[in-house]
């Protein structure tokens, strides 16, 4: 028999880490033949998709913009975040970094 499970980010967003990675463990007892059976599960949380809009013509050795969206799957508000961008031949070996 199975039963469902809900677990509200509430319930563990203090304790969530940056690798979004949540131990369940459940323990069953049937008390009628004292047998206790144990599991374990890993449960990762997914990342939520970022959309990026490249706005204008890109071109080389010029300035570009572009748009960064993401939806934020929790219920609170995201505060003091930011986008960090680097990559080979795209911003010279530095981070850029926006909040």
């Amino acid at each position: 028999r199975k039963v469902p499970l809900r677990l509200n980010y509430s319930k563990y967003c203090n304790n969530l880490t940056e690798d979004n990675l949540i131990r369940l463990g459940a323990l069953l007892i049937d008390y009628s033949t004292k047998e206790a059976v144990m599991a374990m599960r890993d449960v990762v949380l997914d990342d939520p998709e970022i959309k990026i809009r490249i706005l204008g013509e890109p071109k080389e050795k010029r300035k570009l913009a572009a748009e960064l969206t993401l939806q934020n799957p929790l219920p609170e508000p995201l505060q003091g975040c930011c986008f960090t961008i680097e990559g080979a031949n795209l911003t010279g070996g530095s981070s850029i970094t926006e909040k």
